[in-house]
């Protein structure tokens, strides 16, 4: 790491001659804005995480009410009953997914913006 802060030094202040600003200024945009990515990926994880939720408890109480009504349950669903089903299932199956992406992507720029906006200068860099 020691190798690379004098070519970061360097490519920064080039960029901030370029903006006409400061390094300082510049490292305090990017930790202001690594607050923003944190709370822009919280809410989509908690968002997500709620879709996926109402969709798991929707396609329980679907598989409630059709066992309820028919103990041939695994016989196979049709009509609106099977379509139901599909549905909620792709939408617990994608609210997982979506969730698990994003709730990751918010832990590095809420407990750690430095490291968080020096990766986005390494990113620029590269």
């Amino acid at each position: 790491m020691d190798k690379l802060t004098p070519e970061i030094l360097s490519r920064l202040d080039a960029l901030a001659a370029k903006l006409g600003v400061t390094v300082q200024f510049i490292w305090s945009v990017l930790l202001q804005q690594a607050k923003v990515v944190a709370i822009t990926d919280l809410t989509a994880a908690v968002f997500t995480g709620t879709v996926a939720c109402i969709c798991c408890y929707k396609l329980y109480t679907l598989i409630k009410e059709e066992a309820e009504k028919d103990a041939r349950l695994l016989s196979g669903w049709q009509g609106a009953a099977g379509a139901r089903a599909m549905i909620f299932s792709l939408g617990l199956i994608a609210g997982l997914i979506a969730f698990f992406t994003a709730l990751p992507a918010a832990i590095t720029p809420l407990f750690n913006p430095q490291y968080w906006a020096l990766s986005q200068i390494l990113n620029v860099i590269k």
